[in-house]
C-alpha cells in the first residue's frame, strides 16, 4: 500500500528579540560623532582638559535621559541662558547631536529606566518615549493593538454531545452574523507586509553635501570639522530652515561689517535652498528648523506650493532633456512585396 506524503505548512517567522549585546552595539556612537559631542560639550561647559565630564557622557553608548537633565546640566555648570551666547549655542548643539541620534533612539527603546546625568535611575520610559525612540532609530511606528474578539455565550466553541438547550433558537431561526467592516485583500499585494512610508527629508549626496559645507565654511571662516559648524550642516539630510537663518549666522559670526563674507554666505544659502532635496523637504514637512536644529515656525502653504511647482518644472525639464538626448528611431523598412506585373 502506497503512503501519501502530505506537505507541511511553513512555520510563521517570529521576529527574534535582540540580545543585550546587540542592543548595546546599536547604542554605540561612531567615534567621530562621539568626539564631536565631547569637544562641543567641553567648550560649552568651559571644562579644562583635566576636568571630568558628567558620568553619563563618559560612556561610549547613548543613555536615555530624564526630561530635566539638560536644565540640570546647564544649572550645574552655569551655562548662560541667552540664546545668542556662544556657550549656550554650543551647549544646545551638543545636546541636539546626542539626543537626536539613532543611538539615542535605540536607548529609548531598550533602556528599562531613564537616567540622570549622574547615572541615577529614575522613572520608566512611557509609550511616548518608546515611540520617539522608534522614530529616531528609523523604525516604522508600532501598529495599534486590535481589540480582542469576544464570542457571545462564553465558551461557545466547546462541543456538546447533547442537543441544544431548551429555549434555544433553531438553526433556521437564528439571526445571521453581522457583517464585519473589514474587507479581504485580493490584490497582487495581498499577504505582503505593508510598505514603509518614504521619509520626509531626503539625504544629500556625499559629494553634494561636502560642496555645500565647504561653501558655508568659506563664508564663516571655519574648518569643516570645527565645533562652530552649525548643527543643520552636520545632518545628512536637507533641513527646511526658518526664515531669517541668514541673519542669525551673520549675527553669530560677526559678519555685519564683512561684505565679502555676507556675499559668500548668501551664495551658500542660495545653493543649499535650491537643491531638490531641500525643495522636497519644504513640500513634505510641516515645520521649519533653526540652524541649531530647534523646531521653529510651521511652513506656510504659499512656500509649499512654490516648492511643488519648482519640483514639477524640474521633472518636466528632465523629461524633455532625456527625450532630446534619446537616439533617433531607425526608419521602418517596408515588408510588403510589390504586386507581380502581368506578362
Amino acid at each position: 500500500m502506497k503512503k501519501t506524503m502530505t506537505k507541511r505548512a511553513p512555520k510563521p517567522r517570529i521576529s527574534r528579540a535582540k540580545t543585550p549585546r546587540e542592543q548595546m552595539h546599536l547604542r554605540c556612537f561612531p567615534e567621530r560623532r562621539r568626539r564631536t559631542i565631547l569637544q562641543t560639550l567641553r567648550y560649552a561647559l568651559r571644562l579644562k582638559p583635566a576636568d571630568a565630564l558628567p558620568k553619563v557622557f563618559q560612556l561610549p553608548v547613548a543613555v536615555a535621559l530624564t526630561p530635566g537633565s539638560p536644565e540640570e546640566l546647564a544649572t550645574r555648570f552655569n551655562v548662560p541662558r541667552d540664546s545668542a551666547n556662544p556657550y549656550r549655542v554650543a551647549f544646545e548643539s551638543a545636546l541636539a547631536l546626542y539626543c537626536r541620534s539613532p543611538q539615542y533612539g535605540h536607548a529609548l527603546l531598550h533602556c528599562e529606566h531613564l537616567f540622570t546625568i549622574d547615572m541615577d535611575p529614575a522613572e520608566t520610559p512611557d509609550r511616548t518615549d518608546r515611540d520617539r525612540g522608534r522614530e529616531l532609530a528609523g523604525l516604522p511606528p508600532r501598529r495599534p493593538r486590535r481589540p480582542e474578539r469576544t464570542r457571545a455565550g462564553g465558551n461557545s466553541g466547546a462541543r456538546h454531545k447533547e442537543g441544544p438547550p431548551s429555549g434555544a433558537q433553531k438553526p433556521s431561526e437564528q439571526t445571521p452574523p453581522a457583517a464585519t467592516t473589514r474587507t479581504q485583500d485580493t490584490g497582487p499585494d495581498a499577504g505582503r507586509p505593508p510598505r514603509r512610508a518614504p521619509q520626509e527629508m531626503q539625504k544629500l549626496f556625499p559629494e553634494q553635501r561636502d560642496r555645500l559645507i565647504g561653501g558655508f565654511c568659506r563664508a564663516l571662516s571655519i574648518e569643516p570639522g570645527s565645533d562652530a559648524l552649525p548643527a543643520f550642516l552636520r545632518e545628512s539630510r536637507a533641513i527646511p530652515l526658518k526664515i531669517g537663518s541668514y541673519d542669525d549666522l551673520v549675527d553669530r559670526f560677526g559678519l555685519a561689517q564683512d561684505a565679502d563674507g555676507k556675499r559668500k554666505l548668501h551664495q551658500a544659502f542660495r545653493s543649499y535652498c535650491r537643491t531638490t532635496q531641500y525643495l522636497r523637504a519644504i513640500a513634505n514637512t510641516k515645520t521649519r528648523f533653526t540652524v541649531d536644529m530647534e523646531p521653529a515656525e510651521p511652513i506656510e502653504e504659499e512656500y509649499r506650493q512654490d516648492a511643488i511647482r519648482q519640483l514639477r518644472q524640474r521633472s518636466e525639464d528632465r523629461k524633455q532633456k532625456n527625450a532630446q538626448n534619446a537616439p533617433p528611431a531607425a526608419p521602418e523598412t517596408p515588408t510588403d512585396t510589390p504586386p507581380e506585373t502581368a506578362s
